[in-house]
């Protein structure tokens, strides 16, 4: 997990790393999701975190937007504090 967080102190991270931790939070057994929905004309995509399980109280992470590199910034970031991996 310290590559997330590696990866989040970064001015401007790039959208291969983001996605790699992004999958960092899939491999760890969370629900990890990318949606682009053509059907909305604003705020298209959704990036979304959720825990299974035993971490069910964690909650949901989603962020809906157009800029896809800045929403899986934002979630990711919610996501260290909501799992004190920091």
């Amino acid at each position: 997990m310290s590559f997330i967080i590696e990866t989040l102190k970064h001015e401007n991270p790039t959208i291969e790393d983001l996605l790699t931790c992004f999958d960092m939070v899939l491999q760890d057994g969370n629900v990890a999701m990318i949606k682009f929905d053509g059907e909305r004309m604003e705020k298209s995509h959704t990036v979304m975190i959720s825990f299974p399980g035993k971490k069910q109280n964690l909650g949901l992470i989603r962020n809906d937007g157009d800029n896809l590199k800045v929403m899986l910034t934002e979630v990711l970031q919610k996501y260290v504090k909501t799992t004190n991996i920091a």
